[in-house]
């Protein structure tokens, strides 16, 4: 399989990852992906036909403390994506998945905590600022494409949110692929240096 090219390498250098790669963009709607083969040392996911085909992905769903609209977004796509054969397992605290029903659902939940988070994933989509700043590391050392969704935006003055904003640059450069909940969060994203 061909390896990919990606802005982990400022030469424009082939970086070595293989595998399925979720092409570097912002998008406000849907994800674009490259047209690397599956690897097989991440355990990639056996491509099925499913109304039309296409490829099977095992997608570790990353958020932090939510009881709100973020977790209520995860526990509506999850399920949709398992029903169209995907493989779902999504992290997040314990009070997370109690508040959002996730086992009631049906979904394979683990501890945020887990040292397993990405061992076996194609691909890690982090809903959120924090989740996203948690999941690029492990993510890159698992050379496993993320991509990051913007839900809301960061406000107010002083010390800390100036702190966020810089988090906030660094997940929009490291992140595979931003997607943002608005457009003016897409907007926001591209200015930190997102593409």
């Amino acid at each position: 399989p061909a390896a990919c090219r990606c802005r982990r390498s400022s030469s424009g250098a082939r970086c070595g990852r293989r595998g399925r790669v979720v092409c570097r963009g912002v998008r406000g709607d849907a994800a674009t992906s490259g047209a690397c083969a599956a690897r097989a040392a991440l355990g990639a996911a056996t491509p099925n036909t499913f109304g039309g085909g296409g490829l099977i992905l095992k997608v570790a769903q990353l958020l932090t403390a939510s009881t709100g609209g973020i977790g209520r977004h995860v526990a509506s796509i999850a399920p949709r994506l398992e029903q169209r054969g995907h493989q779902i397992r999504v992290f997040c605290p314990k009070g997370t998945a109690e508040a959002q029903g996730f086992k009631e659902l049906g979904l394979d939940v683990w501890p945020l905590t887990s040292q397993r988070r990405f061992i076996g994933a194609d691909l890690v989509h982090a809903h959120g600022l924090k989740a996203g700043w948690l999941g690029i590391p492990i993510a890159w050392m698992f050379k496993v494409p993320i991509v990051v969704t913007w839900h809301n935006a960061v406000l107010g003055d002083g010390l800390v949110p100036a702190a966020v904003r810089q988090m906030q640059r660094a997940v929009a450069m490291g992140a595979d692929l931003t997607l943002g909940a608005s457009s003016d969060l897409v907007a926001q994203a591209v200015r930190l240096g997102a593409r």
